[in-house]
C-alpha cells in the first residue's frame, strides 16, 4: 500500500500574559512553557503529531453498545480518546452521569458494564449496538 503524507495546519499561540506559554488552539493537550519560540515550535509540533495519531486511532475504534437497565439507567460502552475502553451511565434517577474506564478490549468493557448493571441497576433489559 502506498504511503500518503497528510498536512494538518496547526496554529500555535503564545500567551503574552504568561511568559513562555505556548499552545495549539484546536488541539487540547498540546501546550507547554518554553524558553524560546523555536523550542515551542519543535516540541508542540511533536505533540501535535502524536495527538493527531491518537485521534485517528480513536476514530477507527467504532464499537459501541447501549445497555438499558431495569431501573431506567442506560450504560454506553465505547472507546475513549484517552486510549481505553469503558462505559458511562445516566438515567432518570441520576444527577449527571458517571462511568468506569480502563479496559483493554471492547469485550471486557461490555462484560464489566453488564456485571455492574446486574449488581447495581437490576440487570440489562435491552441492548442496541451501533
Amino acid at each position: 500500500m502506498p504511503r500518503v503524507t497528510v498536512t494538518v495546519p496547526v496554529e500555535l499561540e503564545v500567551d503574552a500574559d504568561r511568559a513562555g506559554l505556548a499552545y495549539a488552539r484546536d488541539l487540547p493537550g498540546v501546550s507547554g512553557y518554553f524558553a524560546t519560540p523555536a523550542k515551542a515550535r519543535r516540541v508542540l509540533r511533536a505533540q501535535a503529531i502524536a495527538k493527531v495519531r491518537e485521534l485517528a486511532e480513536h476514530a477507527e475504534r467504532t464499537d459501541r453498545v447501549a445497555l438499558g437497565c431495569a431501573d431506567g439507567r442506560v450504560l454506553l460502552v465505547e472507546h475513549s480518546a484517552s486510549g481505553a475502553y469503558g462505559y458511562t451511565f445516566a438515567g432518570p434517577t441520576c444527577r449527571g452521569y458517571s462511568g468506569a474506564w480502563g479496559w483493554d478490549t471492547f469485550a471486557e468493557a461490555v462484560e464489566r458494564a453488564e456485571a455492574h448493571a446486574a449488581e447495581s441497576f437490576g440487570g440489562v433489559t435491552w441492548r442496541t449496538r451501533f
